[in-house]
């Protein structure tokens, strides 16, 4: 069974028994250096309150995305919130 279908298995374990699913597949990517969440896209956002810049990331231990607004440019020195 390769990690694709291992992968898999778990996450139509993580159904009936999501505490037991999600550990293993953490420990399975810790084990093999993978990350567990990615960055997917990211754009700006500019409002009339300023510019925010929207931020996606793909969860590999669940399979869900998570959303995160940020204002400011920490690469500019602005502070970031």
């Amino acid at each position: 069974m390769n990690l694709l279908q291992v992968v898999k298995a778990l996450r139509q374990e993580e159904w009936r028994r999501p505490w037991i699913a999600g550990d293993a597949i953490k420990k399975m990517l810790e084990a093999e250096g993978q990350p567990m969440v990615e960055e997917l896209g990211r754009a700006p956002l500019p409002t009339e309150y300023g510019d925010w810049t929207y931020i996606t990331f793909g969860d590999y231990t669940n399979g869900y995305h998570h959303e995160m607004l940020v204002f400011g440019n920490e690469a500019e020195g602005s502070t970031v919130v």
